[in-house]
């Protein structure tokens, strides 16, 4: 699931892309250990993003399941098991023998086969729907244009005080753009920017499957925090 694949087929893995050996080889057995930690972490964290947004029918943890159908993957497969358990993940794979793994998948000459807890189906969309009813509900933020598949565009407005000017267009969409340089220099995260019936928005492109819950969160927060910075401390708008 990486790449357009993940994104396109709507799921969220822990499988890396190398193997931990070659991960710790390059930084170490401690540095491979915590990455493939945080690796399950990740879907769970979109699982519970997903109940705790109202939307659990659109995330499922239900795992995956890798058949062996010869010797060689059945050896592969072994491998595998014996390796996380010797990174410290000794149930991160269950093995399954040929006949239960056939019938879960319908899949015939199966010989072998492993099941991981970790990762989940997800809706895109979905999830990003719930990210922008999350910058609907802040008071200090203002979604620019509706999200109907898997970007928000959001932009930070200060509260009106009385007896204090409020910024006229020009000064909000430099705030933004400011705020978007914060973000990306203090490496908060790295959103675009985009203009929208003259407004210069923050771009957030749902794509990549590993999201976390927190990712969201944090990007709502530093928004309202650097922007509330830049403008003289307004947490809020009217």
């Amino acid at each position: 699931g990486y790449g357009a694949s993940g994104r396109n087929g709507g799921w969220c893995s822990a499988l890396l892309p190398m193997s931990l050996p070659a991960l710790a080889a390059r930084h170490g057995e401690s540095a491979a250990h915590r990455m493939q930690a945080a690796m399950h972490r990740n879907v769970a964290d979109v699982t519970s993003f997903a109940a705790d947004h109202g939307i659990a029918d659109a995330c499922h943890q239900g795992g995956t399941v890798t058949l062996a159908r010869n010797a060689v993957q059945v050896d592969r497969l072994r491998e595998r098991i014996e390796t996380f358990t010797r990174f410290g993940f000794p149930d991160a794979f269950r093995r399954l023998e040929p006949g239960e793994a056939g019938a879960a998948c319908a899949a015939e000459g199966v010989l072998g086969a492993v099941h991981t807890p970790h990762c989940a189906t997800v809706h895109p969309a979905r999830l990003t729907h719930a990210l922008a009813r999350a910058v609907e509900s802040h008071p200090a933020l203002e979604l620019v244009a509706p999200a109907p598949l898997n970007i928000v565009n959001f932009r930070y407005v200060p509260v009106a005080e009385p007896g204090k000017p409020q910024p006229d267009a020009a000064a909000l969409d430099a705030l933004n753009r400011e705020i978007l340089i914060q973000l990306q220099e203090r490496g908060i995260a790295v959103p675009s920017g985009t203009t929208i019936h003259g407004r210069f928005a923050i771009r957030v492109a749902i794509t990549n499957h590993r999201s976390r819950a927190e990712d969201f969160d944090a990007l709502v927060e530093a928004v309202v925090a650097i922007g509330g910075e830049l403008s003289g401390g307004m947490a809020t708008r009217a």
